[in-house]
């Protein structure tokens, strides 16, 4: 609901020029996949809002790092500033209502089922931005212009506009008779007997074929009876819910760190 019409321009956070290889690798990647259109010697559209970048080590968690958009800057001018609140909150599961269903189908089916998580591929990346808010979207480096045309991380209505993706792959799999799933923004969780699992594993790749979604398979957990859900190791035999060994390890390190360091 902002400004459309003033240029807006600042420079790309320091984490980009830290690692320039990495931050030069993902423009180019998106540019050859057709996201990001340019490069472009001057600003291409009139009201030009030029949207700092930033790149987070990622490298333990998947590998590589992420680029982000820092929507938010510069204070007074920022794209995030002038995006209202959405009229509906979000509305995602809880591990409270994930535990709840766990409990309902440990009495319908005594020990007898599975969880299986999937995880959609590049999540924000697979929603384009409609043409009009192109302006929006803009992009600076090594001295050119860029306009990036998919969903970014770092942008206010980002997870509102994916979760209509999301959404609709639910309500499909809803509709198709899988009665047990869940999503958490691009994270879906299944439970039930394993022939009740496989067959909604078989719709969800179906569903996300269809419509064009790639599935991050390395990241592809169950069937089984001892799965991770949102960061929490679920075992369903014995119905117990902990933390990785990875986290609890980080946790006591920044506690260790803060207890020597007055």
């Amino acid at each position: 609901e902002g400004d459309r019409e003033d240029n807006s321009m600042m420079p790309n956070c320091k984490s980009c020029y830290q690692e320039v290889h990495e931050m030069r690798k993902t423009v180019r990647g998106d540019v050859e996949k057709g996201w990001i259109l340019g490069p472009y010697p001057f600003p291409p559209l009139k009201g030009f809002k030029q949207i700092p970048r930033a790149m987070i080590d990622e490298m333990e968690k998947s590998g590589k790092y992420r680029p982000i958009s820092t929507n938010n800057l510069p204070i007074g001018e920022a794209v995030n500033e002038a995006i209202p609140k959405s009229e509906e909150p979000i509305c995602l599961p809880t591990h409270k209502k994930l535990q709840n269903r766990l409990a309902y189908l440990k009495d319908l089916h005594g020990g007898d089922f599975v969880i299986a998580t999937r995880d959609l591929k590049s999540a924000y990346r697979n929603h384009a931005v409609r043409p009009a808010d192109w302006h929006l979207c803009g992009l600076m480096w090594d001295g050119q212009y860029f306009v990036d045309t998919r969903l970014s991380f770092g942008c206010r209505s980002s997870v509102d506009r994916f979760l209509t993706v999301s959404d609709a792959i639910e309500y499909a799999l809803r509709r198709w008779n899988v009665a047990s799933v869940y999503h958490y923004i691009d994270d879906f969780i299944f439970m039930g007997s394993a022939d009740e699992v496989d067959d909604a594993l078989w719709k969800f790749n179906i569903i996300c074929e269809q419509f064009g979604i790639p599935i991050k398979r390395q990241k592809d957990e169950g069937p089984g009876v001892e799965v991770k859900i949102l960061g929490v190791v679920y075992n369903v035999q014995n119905m117990t819910a902990k933390m990785p060994p990875s986290r609890l390890e980080r946790v006591r390190k920044v506690c260790s760190d803060m207890l020597t360091n007055d």
